[in-house]
């Protein structure tokens, strides 16, 4: 969000790559399914998300929305993006200091491909499904961010 408020996120490819998230209480849920059946499904790996895939661009409206921020206002070729995260992790190897580079080339592939996954199999072995749905999500966000304002 302080990459939004300073208006350095930047959207990729118009930001339309299909992504799914998971709400924080459904993916402990989903912990807690797996632990719940670990006899009978040990030793399996399961992709947990919320089964809501959207756009990149309107995942980042959403969370932008809830915390008061503006949408992302740069938009850039994901290609432009993946060479200059390329650029920039050299660049932020040879330089002193803590912070993280704006831009990375694996965040700018995953800002800019799309992945998401059928819940079908992950619901039906852990015997799950998401209680949060990603709307609801972030109204919890917004309602977080009414009490811890972003400055």
């Amino acid at each position: 969000m302080d990459r939004a408020r300073s208006g350095r996120l930047p959207l990729l490819d118009d930001g339309m790559a299909l992504i799914d998230t998971t709400y924080v209480t459904n993916a402990a849920d989903a912990i807690v399914a797996a632990y719940d059946r670990i006899e009978a499904v040990h030793g399996e790996s399961f992709v947990v998300s919320n089964g809501e895939p959207r756009t990149v661009r309107d995942v980042f409206a959403g969370w932008c929305d809830a915390a008061g921020v503006p949408h992302p206002r740069i938009h850039l070729p994901g290609s432009v993006a993946r060479f200059a995260g390329r650029v920039i992790e050299r660049i932020w190897e040879k330089r002193p200091g803590h912070d993280e580079p704006p831009m990375t080339e694996f965040l700018a592939e995953q800002m800019s491909t799309a992945h998401w996954f059928d819940q079908r199999r992950t619901r039906e072995r852990l015997q799950w499904a998401p209680r949060v749905s990603l709307d609801e999500g972030n109204e919890h966000l917004a309602a977080w961010f009414r009490e811890h304002p972003v400055v």
